[in-house]
């Protein structure tokens, strides 16, 4: 699910990521599949993303696709190891980082309700 964020400025203010992706729904992800989420913030300068999974940051290495300028991870042939744990998205720009994160169970994704915003 995605939100809309309105914000309003005098051109040329900087502002820190603003996390715009709230929630994930329940999914069911099964052994072999492939899985993809999104993370979606908005910023000044824009933002770059970093997926972690269990304090550690994830390479774009197999198996997982990570782009930095969208902020899509997409997870291919999901196992035990690869798919998994405690995921974090953060959105970071020189003013700032937004974060949230979820849990990945091999059979459903539950969601974490708090999104953090802090200063670097």
């Amino acid at each position: 699910m995605v939100g809309k964020v309105q914000e309003s400025r005098s051109q040329g203010q900087t502002a820190i990521p603003k996390m715009l992706t709230v929630s994930f729904n329940k999914k069911i992800v099964k052994p072999g599949s492939s899985a993809e989420e999104k993370c979606q913030a908005k910023g000044d300068p824009k933002p770059k993303y970093i997926w972690k999974k269990d304090g550690n940051v994830l390479s774009t290495d197999a198996p997982y696709n990570i782009n930095p300028n969208t902020g899509v991870i997409k997870i291919k042939s999901v196992t035990l190891a690869s798919g998994e744990g405690r995921y974090q998205r953060l959105a970071q720009n020189n003013h700032g980082t937004a974060s949230s994160g979820f849990w990945e169970k091999l059979n459903e994704t539950i969601p974490v309700a708090a999104t953090i915003a802090h200063h670097l």
